[in-house]
């Protein structure tokens, strides 16, 4: 799934690897923010900011062709009725993938 993550980001900032590396470096800063702020906000009372972030975290991933982090993080944008533990365990599905990309894009470096 983060097959052609690299060239699609390379694309679309006309290989510059600087500017490349800048923008990897904000989404892993942003990434670290939403993670962060998605673990605090599991219950009912915090369901606008837990859309909220899963929503910011969507963009970002899918701006960075990370498909399938986006696709997680939708799934948390639309979250209807998910309780505490369905949160908790998506949360953990987004962190692993967010991993995944993190791996990918290191070995790329």
């Amino acid at each position: 799934p983060l097959t052609g993550m690299h060239t699609y980001g390379a694309a679309m900032i006309g290989n510059d690897p600087e500017v490349e590396k800048e923008l990897i470096e904000i989404f892993y800063e942003s990434s670290e923010e939403c993670l962060t702020a998605l673990k605090a906000n599991l219950t009912d009372e915090t369901d606008e900011e837990f859309r909220t972030q899963s929503h910011a975290w969507k963009g970002m991933a899918l701006n960075l062709g990370a498909n399938e982090l986006g696709r997680l993080c939708e799934n948390g944008q639309r979250h209807e009725g998910m309780d505490e533990a369905g949160k908790t365990a998506l949360v953990g599905e987004m962190e692993a993938e967010y991993n995944k990309v993190k791996d990918y894009l290191e070995k790329q470096g």
